[in-house]
């Protein structure tokens, strides 16, 4: 079984899926931290590990100093870009136990308002900032 899919749609999943590895093999990297944690997620599972493992080591590098992680690097941490990127993390293998988890659960938990929610503002997750505005994740 490939991904959870039964073997009758395997043949076509594994084209599309070879499709997919070969359009990130020739695209440019990204810059954002979505498209390093994802892109590490599909090596890591279904393309080349090494590439994977050195999409991590950069993911990693990328971790600020109050544990979370910002959507373009060096840029402030925000709750999203933490979550996303400690669940890329935990995915391909990393326990509670590493420091960069247990940082980055511990900059959420600080972040966390009161009334349970994640306010980011949106100048730290878009190109395109929408003054005054925050994006709400429950």
């Amino acid at each position: 079984m490939l991904l959870g899919i039964s073997s009758g749609e395997a043949e076509g999943a594994a084209d599309a899926i070879e499709l997919g590895l070969d359009w990130l093999d020739a695209a440019q990297p990204g810059e954002r931290n979505e498209w390093l944690a994802t892109s590490m997620l599909v090596e890591v599972e279904l393309g080349d590990p090494e590439v994977g493992l050195d999409q991590m080591d950069r993911l990693l590098s990328r971790q600020n100093a109050d544990g979370g992680w910002s959507w373009f690097a060096e840029e402030p941490s925000d709750a999203f870009s933490t979550g996303l990127t400690l669940y890329a993390l935990m995915r391909v293998g990393y326990s509670s136990e590493h420091a960069s988890i247990s940082g980055a659960v511990a900059y959420l938990l600080a972040q966390q308002r009161e009334d349970g929610i994640w306010a980011v503002a949106s100048d730290l997750t878009s190109n395109a900032s929408s003054p005054g505005k925050d994006y709400v994740y429950e």
